[in-house]
């Protein structure tokens, strides 16, 4: 029975634990309420997101950026023989297989095309280009040559230097870095467009770009004093290195913070701290000239670790974008006698070559003024550079989806079969759905992707927008993965195959990592629902204390605990305010452009998933941040609404677009309000289905552990 009762105190222990850390996770108070915020009080600020301007400030501009991008980093011949491999021949002999050699001889003229047309934009230039030639120094020999292929990056899970070297020559390892420290200043719809080229190009250089600007440079933007910007920001602008981000451990992933064991201890002189710990996925390491490093500060006053609070640390590293794999190796060498032992890249099945390693640090020294942010402060440092990491998945993964799309539109109308459908792939009823399925998604994540940068952009610095980006991040590459798995479908064996040039082979792996890196899907959907509560939760709180405190004024303290109550009746700056935000947001409608009608569904329907979960809330008290399902489906509800919004915001706004993409994006509004009714009616106290797969789950594993 003690044993028992033990039980049901660690887990009431544990709980308020996690709703602890749950609170440092919905971002800094001073900030204004965000747009999930305010759905789960009950409204949808379509105002505000009518408002937000969709497009970059000068889209020619960032046009001729892009393009300049994708003549850069163009295909060269040297694939070939990849997709040779692929087929199991050689260039000897692939006359005698027919389908390598029609596939060799087709994209071999595309890629011929595809070098006339760049011959002659190089010849001559149009104003906007030739400005970004001028602004970069860059010249037509720069870029006469093809030089990436896409499938030696991933066989050999290494980036060639001459690729590096060029990306650094066209400045994409400066994008967001601000114009004072010599970076191009790019904008976050900016920065989204040049992603979105990345992403028809190579998911590695994709991840690549994408971590070294977001959880790469930006923690020292964000944090780092005049002194660190004016030193590294610098040096990060004149492309030599890559920035890096050391937080994932083995033991710790999704939950980095809450379950970190590495710690750092001043040294006796005082003039550095001991690193002692390990890390793993760290993205870029090998081409690194930075790391920040988390790690839990000992003070040496006997708190345990799990109670030590995280600070971030600036590891300088001897790499850079023209290392060998020989130097690589040499210089972890040097590494390990300091005290860092680094692996080689891990043998990963995704966005290989974007130089993931296994760190351990034994008594690793770090000057004592190589600090990010502050000691013991490093949480808003991580909290809000994964902001702008997730941020960045709403671009790239929306456009990888599309680009699997038009991949797999390619393959439907070009492959022969069934002639008694019409003779083509795309003429069979069911290969239809899934190219509808492709658009819907492919037309709906870019909507609701340019909504949520253009939000970051125009309100990330006054409004709290963690939800925002994790909400995004979830939307963007779920929808990627989906996509995938219909464009294999529709690809077939030949989607599976190494070095084919419709790269679906590629494209399908490297959907995946989405999902899981910077915060697993699940976990950000409990985000999601726990920032966006924790508002009306605080409001809710507050008008409960000052009903208490009037109902039992008189009630007895232990004068031990007298001094320890900080609660005072305040009844201008809380009370009332509290009542005003609780029934106010209930109460207020917001129609932005869009009609009545439709402006009335969201806005009901919002308002009952604010109501359902303040009786959730309510009847589960703070056992409700252990109540996953519930929390998804919250969460699953709130997107979707978000979802709907941005999509009929863009219909309106964009009255010129395709007729082809206006009925994908109808289509999608329409599937997605059965969704969320569904969803609604699945809200609810003791949800049968959900009570059943408990119990299958339960059995069987039960039985498993027998």
């Amino acid at each position: 029975m003690a044993s028992k009762h033990a039980t049901m105190i660690d887990t009431k222990d544990e709980i308020k634990s996690v709703v602890k850390e749950s609170e440092e996770m919905v971002g800094e108070k001073h900030l204004q309420e965000g747009i999930f915020h305010k759905i789960f009080r009950g409204y949808l600020p379509l105002n505000l997101l009518s408002a937000l301007k969709l497009e970059p400030q000068d889209k020619d501009k960032i046009t001729a950026y892009c393009h300049l991008v994708g003549i850069a980093l163009r295909r060269s011949k040297e694939s070939h023989k990849y997709l040779l491999k692929g087929y199991g021949t050689t260039q000897d002999a692939v006359s005698d297989r027919l389908t390598a050699y029609d596939e060799l001889s087709e994209d071999t003229k595309k890629l011929d095309t595809v070098e006339k047309e760049v011959s002659i934009t190089l010849d001559s230039p149009y104003p906007e280009l030739q400005e970004w030639f001028r602004e970069l120094d860059i010249s037509k020999q720069d870029l006469d040559a093809p030089i990436l292929n896409p499938f030696q990056i991933d066989q050999d899970a290494y980036i060639q230097p001459v690729v590096l070297e060029r990306m650094s020559k066209i400045g994409l390892f400066r994008l967001k870095v601000p114009v004072k420290y010599g970076g191009l200043g790019f904008s976050q719809k900016e920065y989204d467009a040049v992603l979105r080229t990345l992403a028809h190009i190579s998911g590695t250089l994709l991840a690549v770009v994408s971590a070294h600007s977001t959880i790469g440079s930006a923690p020292l933007m964000l944090y780092g004093s005049e002194e660190q910007k004016e030193y590294y920001l610098k040096d990060v602008s004149k492309g030599k290195y890559l920035c890096a981000f050391g937080l994932t451990e083995p033991t710790s992933g999704t939950d980095a913070v809450g379950k970190m064991k590495s710690t750092a201890k001043l040294s006796s002189d005082g003039k550095h701290w001991i690193i002692n710990g390990e890390k793993i996925y760290i993205t870029n390491i090998h081409r690194a000239g930075i790391m920040y490093l988390m790690a839990r500060t000992d003070h040496g006053d006997g708190t345990p670790v799990a109670k030590m609070r995280p600070t971030v640390f600036i590891v300088d590293l001897p790499f850079n974008i023209h290392d060998s794999m020989e130097e690589i190796r040499r210089k972890i060498d040097e590494l390990a006698k300091q005290g860092m032992k680094m692996s080689m890249p891990l043998d990963l099945i995704d966005i290989r070559g974007s130089n993931q390693a296994h760190i351990i640090f034994k008594d690793f020294k770090v000057p004592v003024n190589k600090i990010l942010g502050g000691v013991d402060d490093g949480s808003k440092v991580i909290f809000n550079g994964l902001n702008r990491g997730r941020a960045a998945f709403g671009a790239s993964s929306a456009e990888a989806a599309r680009f699997i799309f038009e991949t797999a539109m390619y393959r439907a109308t070009t492959r022969e079969m069934f002639k008694v459908f019409g003779g083509k792939q795309a003429d069979l009823p069911q290969v239809k759905r899934y190219l509808s399925k492709l658009a819907i998604l492919a037309s709906s994540l870019r909507a609701i992707s340019n909504m949520t940068s253009a939000y970051i952009e125009e309100r990330g610095d006054s409004m709290n927008i963690i939800a925002e980006c994790a909400a995004i991040k979830i939307l963007a590459t779920e929808g990627s993965w989906e996509a995938a798995n219909y464009g294999l479908r529709i690809w077939g064996g030949t989607g599976t195959m190494k070095g084919h040039p419709g790269m679906m082979e590629l494209a399908f792996r490297d959907a995946w990592i989405g999902i899981v890196v910077e915060g697993v899907n699940e976990a950000m959907k409990q985000l999601v629902s726990g920032v966006g509560v924790q508002g009306a939760k605080d409001d809710f709180e507050n008008i409960v204390k000052h009903y208490l405190a009037v109902l039992m004024p008189f009630k007895k303290v232990d004068p031990a605990k007298k001094k320890k109550r900080k609660f005072k009746f305040d009844l201008i700056g809380t009370f009332i305010p509290s009542h005003f935000r609780l029934i106010g947001g209930l109460l207020k409608f917001e129609s932005g452009n869009l009609n009545f009608g439709d402006a009335l569904w969201l806005q009901i329907h919002t308002k009952i998933l604010a109501f359902k979960t303040a009786i959730l809330g309510m009847v589960y008290g703070n056992k409700m941040v252990v109540k996953q399902l519930e929390l998804i489906r919250m969460a699953d509800i709130a997107m979707d609404l978000y979802s709907i919004a941005a999509v009929q915001i863009s219909l309106k706004k964009h009255i010129n677009i395709a007729d082809s993409e206006r009925l994908a994006l109808k289509r999608f509004v329409k599937l997605i309000k059965k969704r969320v009714k569904g969803n609604l009616k699945g809200l609810k106290l003791n949800n049968k289905d959900d009570r059943e797969d408990m119990k299958i789950a339960d059995l069987w594993i039960k039985n498993h552990n027998k």
